[in-house]
């Protein structure tokens, strides 16, 4: 996570929730482990409540969502992924 800290500059969105970058190991089926970021917007209380969580632990991704996008001089199409919430897997 970033931006996490009293000198740290953090990004909010237009309502002025804080909006955090999530790194997490991502394995969907039988597939191989990739490393993923994610966008989650919200209050800082949950965001340290993710950053407890220790490393490797199994979790769910609430309301994942994702979008392409390609830069105007390039033909290559890249993905961004937007979380709602974090929730350890039983």
């Amino acid at each position: 996570m970033e931006g996490v800290g009293k000198e740290e500059k953090q990004a909010h969105d237009k309502e002025g929730t804080p909006r955090w970058v999530v790194s997490a190991l991502v394995r969907h089926g039988e597939t191989k482990q990739e490393t993923e970021t994610f966008t989650l917007t919200a209050p800082l209380a949950v965001a340290e409540k993710i950053n407890e969580i220790e490393e490797l632990t199994p979790i769910r991704l609430r309301g994942l969502a994702g979008g392409k996008w390609t830069r105007v001089s390039s033909d290559k199409t890249s993905w961004s992924f937007q979380i709602a919430g974090v929730e350890v897997a039983s």
